[in-house]
């Protein structure tokens, strides 16, 4: 018998109803991502603020963290978490992408996210990156950064009392 698949539909960038489909109905070439979203992203700006790291409200109005993103076969019986877990952070890291820019990412620790990945690829999901590292990325793509200026970061991060970042239920999408 196969387990629902409960996932909310984005209608003009905001959550919409929720829909419901059986993991047999999901086409077998497709892929599944699957993220929370960050529910006080005011949180998340302060920390920013307070460690002088570039953010931008485009991403701010889109805080997530990644549970599983999988380009393998998605008919594997899943089932979105619907609870809601808090994050604390770790320590910034900016992460190189295309054309010499690249992103700040604040790593987190969730035991809970771990575990839904762990959940996902227990269930045959092939993760993309193999080590699974929760992070909020707060930004669109940046110059390149020095690790004395990552270093500087981390070391006000390191001054500031732990925050509280609340992350909503999971969201599965279908990759085409």
């Amino acid at each position: 018998m196969p387990i629902k698949i409960y996932s909310h539909i984005r209608v003009n960038g905001r959550l919409g109803q929720i829909s419901y489909r059986s993991t047999d109905q999901l086409a077998a070439e497709k892929g599944l991502y699957v993220e929370r979203r960050v529910t006080n992203r005011y949180a998340v700006q302060e920390l920013c603020a307070a460690c002088d790291v570039p953010f931008s409200h485009e991403c701010m109005n889109d805080l997530h963290v990644t549970v599983m993103y999988s380009t393998t076969n998605t008919n594997v019986p899943v089932q979105a978490e619907t609870s809601r877990v808090v994050a604390h952070q770790l320590k910034w890291e900016w992460w190189p992408g295309h054309n010499g820019e690249g992103y700040w990412v604040l790593l987190i620790e969730c035991s809970d996210l771990n575990a839904s990945n762990k959940r996902y690829i227990d269930a045959g999901c092939t993760p993309t990156f193999k080590d699974y590292t929760p992070h909020v990325t707060v930004c669109t793509p940046t110059d390149v950064v020095s690790p004395e200026k990552v270093k500087t970061v981390n070391s006000r991060l390191a001054m500031l009392p732990v925050a509280s970042i609340h992350l909503g239920p999971e969201l599965i999408h279908e990759l085409e």
